[in-house]
Parts: C-alpha cells; structure tokens; sequence
C-alpha cells in the first residue's frame, strides 16, 4: 500500500492579501514558515520514502522544513506547478472582476470552457497535473510520500479521483498548508483525509 500526503503549501505575502498567486515564484512568509515548523512538529517521526514538491520555492521551502527525515532528496517537479493566471497574477478578485468580471465568472462556472487571459489553458494544465501524479504512484508501490504543491494541482488530483466534472473542483476546499491524505493498493485509490489543518492548534 502507498500513501500519499498531499499537502498545500504555507504562506506568502500575496496569500495573506488574498491575491492570486500562480507562477509568480515568491518565498514564503514569516507566518507561513511559522506554520511550516508547527507541521513538521504534527508529523513527528513520520519517516517519508519519497519528497516531491512543485518547483515554485513556496512549496519548495514548505516541503524543505516540514522533512522529518532531514536526509531526503527533495525532487522538485515542474508539472506540479500552480496554474499559469495570466493577467489575473497579483490581483484580488475584486480586482480581477473589475476589468474581467465575464471572463472571471465564465472561469468560476467552468474552467474547462473559458481560457484565463494571458494565462494558461485548464485542459494542458490539468494533464500535466495528472500524468505528473500517475507517474509519482507508478515509481511507488508502497510506503509513505509527501508532495508539496499548490490548491489548483490538489483540486484536479482530488477531482479526478472522485471523477466530478473541472466545475465542481471548486467545492474542494484547500486552506493553506492543509493536508489530504490518498492511499492506493491494487490500482484503487481511496481519499482519507481532506483540509486537515488540525496541526496549526500546536504552539
């Protein structure tokens, strides 16, 4: 049996303004670090097989403290990146509905059927996500792995399990740093946890 830990990772100052943030490659926060140490703290001595993180430092950093084993290689996957937002990369949404409130709206209903401006098309960033996760749990037929990456990527390896349409990945709801828990065993995967974020109540 494998199971996976897929994680989000912790805070940016762009997070805490509540901005979009896809491929914009920034740090994280003091808070986020903060949050990141009470993680590896909930994890204990939680020994991984393999640690894999998106290739945006935000997940790399996560995924850097929150090692238990401190020896692992971190391999950092560009396929796990964030969704590409295009001209909406910085903004609030009620900035972005400013000047894109249609397009916005049309993307919210459905990103499968409306392109982000500037941005990157659902239908190659969904497949990259997925054929990225197919070939992690191919290379790893049993034990415990951590992937670090961001709530688009989560959101499509979560919908796709449940087999739900791209328009309800939004009822998949990712707080930062949250946890989900996947095991797979003879080709079936189960989702056991979702937003687990119970560790944050550790001082």
């Amino acid at each position: 049996m494998t199971e996976i830990m897929l994680i989000r990772h912790m805070e940016t100052e762009w997070n805490e303004q509540l901005r979009y943030i896809g491929r914009t490659d920034l740090s994280l926060s003091d808070f986020g670090r903060e949050n990141a140490v009470r993680l590896k703290k909930f994890l204990g001595d939680t020994k991984f097989k393999k640690l894999y993180s998106s290739s945006l430092k935000r997940a790399r950093e996560t995924a850097a403290i929150i090692d238990t084993s401190q020896n692992l290689e971190l391999e950092s996957l560009e396929n796990l990146s964030e969704v590409d937002f295009g001209d909406w990369e910085g903004l609030t949404h009620p900035e972005i509905l400013d000047s894109f409130k249609e397009e916005m709206n049309s993307w919210l209903n459905d990103p499968s059927k409306e392109q982000i401006p500037g941005g990157e098309n659902w239908s190659e960033f969904e497949n990259r996500v997925l054929s990225e996760f197919n070939r992690i749990l191919a290379a790893n037929k049993e034990g415990t792995i951590a992937i670090v990456t961001h709530a688009g990527p989560i959101k499509v390896i979560l919908g796709n399990i449940l087999d739900v349409p791209p328009k309800r990945y939004w009822q998949i709801f990712q707080d930062k740093g949250a946890i989900n828990t996947i095991r797979v065993e003879k080709g079936r995967r189960w989702i056991v946890t979702v937003n687990d974020t119970c560790y944050r109540r550790i001082k």
